[in-house]
């Protein structure tokens, strides 16, 4: 019951930082290219350096963020899949930065984490 009642304090709170409220925030590195240059870049002839670096980005946003959280969204996760939800959310979002692909993942996996 407390992990429950800690993940849905944790939702609340991080329920404003999906992607609407985080369109004027400022990031720095790779998480203001937008979707369509990760798209680009993991697709087969792309650059395969930007790829890793952008997939390091994502690792390390979402790993930032689990740590300010009372519930580890993290647990079970792994880089692969990781890459995979942010390909298919980049695929339908090009016009996305890869910092709001970082968040609606967070978010993603924090729904995941509190059932």
């Amino acid at each position: 019951m407390r992990k429950t009642v800690a993940a849905m304090v944790a939702l609340l709170a991080f329920g404003s930082l999906t992607a609407p409220a985080i369109g004027g925030s400022t990031t720095v590195g790779f998480g203001g290219d937008s979707c369509s240059q990760w798209t680009q870049n993991h697709s087969k002839g792309g650059d395969k350096v930007a790829a890793v670096v952008e997939a390091a980005w994502v690792d390390g946003f979402v790993s930032g963020l689990n740590l300010g959280l009372k519930v580890d969204i993290l647990r079970g996760a792994d880089g692969d899949g990781l890459i995979a939800w942010t390909n298919s959310y980049c695929a339908t979002h090009p016009l996305s930065r890869l910092a709001d692909a970082g968040t609606q993942l967070a978010h993603e996996l924090l729904l995941r984490a509190s059932q």
